[in-house]
């Protein structure tokens, strides 16, 4: 009695095949299905994100302008402060130009 499965000229039956090709196509729709699920999660959640990161960031730099300005005698509320924490804001941006200029040399 002869079998139904075809067989390729390597021995492969093609339900194998067929199996293969359709274990690939569901891998790659749970693939694009996760990227969409991403995708719409940064675009509902990402301003949130951004704005707790920012928050975040001015807080510390906040904390290390009041350490650095009160480590040199100046206190926090005075005039002296406000101008110490004005230098320090310019450093930082001296330096983040500095470090883009660099990478953007690099590449």
């Amino acid at each position: 009695m002869a079998s139904n499965i075809a067989t390729s000229s390597i021995g492969h039956s093609e339900d194998h095949w067929t199996a293969r090709r359709i274990l690939t196509w569901a891998l790659g729709l749970v693939y694009v299905g996760a990227l969409t699920v991403t995708g719409i999660y940064m675009l509902v959640n990402g301003p949130a994100i951004r704005a707790a990161a920012d928050s975040y960031t001015a807080e510390q730099i906040q904390q290390e302008n009041t350490a650095f300005c009160q480590r040199l005698g100046i206190p926090r509320g005075t005039e002296a402060f406000a101008t110490c924490a004005s230098v320090l804001a310019d450093v930082r941006k001296r330096h983040e130009d500095r470090v883009t200029r660099d990478f953007v040399d690099f590449f």
